[in-house]
């Protein structure tokens, strides 16, 4: 998660750290903002600005996926199987 640009850089510059900070601090995988390549973008966002379109869907997915794998891989591994 990254903070709403609106609130400023100075919330911005003290809030997007800290889930990088605490996954680094526990070993955990991250993908850092879900919506990425989705955010800002109206032909990929519904009327209100906010909420992701099918195709908005699609782009979160396939860049989620790479963690995803990575996450089942670990898990996979600490099972032994």
């Amino acid at each position: 998660m990254l903070a709403p640009r609106n609130f400023g850089p100075d919330y911005a510059k003290a809030f997007d750290p800290i889930y990088p900070e605490l996954a680094a601090q526990h070993g955990l995988i991250l993908y850092p903002f879900i919506l990425e390549g989705v955010a800002g973008d109206k032909a990929l966002n519904q009327g209100d600005g906010i909420h992701p379109t099918a195709a908005g869907i699609d782009v979160m997915v396939k860049g989620l996926l790479p963690k995803v794998e990575e996450l089942v891989a670990r898990v996979k591994a600490a099972r032994g199987s």
